[in-house]
């Protein structure tokens, strides 16, 4: 029975070496780390942006990233800004597009 353990934990050890982009939660997981950013934007769980989650997750306690997993960053911040750049265009209006509501004159 033990040696099937030490088995299973050395496959187990195995796979997690190959993981490339590492969380560094500890024990509040993703679930402790939504319940911060809802307190912090008070925004509704179902408004929180998941690349969010993910670069908070891969946060080191210095502020900064792994370099690896800084290009991934990059990458996302630059395809966010595209995202709501055409979201802006489509609306025409930045007001708009943030509040949901035609703007109102005068």
């Amino acid at each position: 029975m033990y040696v099937l353990l030490q088995r299973v934990s050395s496959t187990n050890k195995g796979k997690r070496a190959l993981y490339k982009f590492n969380h560094r939660l500890s024990r509040r997981g993703y679930v402790g780390l939504m319940k911060d950013v809802c307190s912090e934007t008070g925004a509704s769980e179902d408004l929180v942006d998941r690349s969010e989650l993910w670069k908070r997750a891969r946060r080191m306690k210095n502020g900064g990233y792994d370099p690896e997993t800084a290009d991934i960053i990059n990458k996302i911040v630059s395809n966010l800004n595209i995202v709501l750049y055409i979201n802006v265009v489509k609306y025409d209006c930045f007001l708009f597009y943030v509040t949901g509501e035609a703007e109102k004159g005068g």
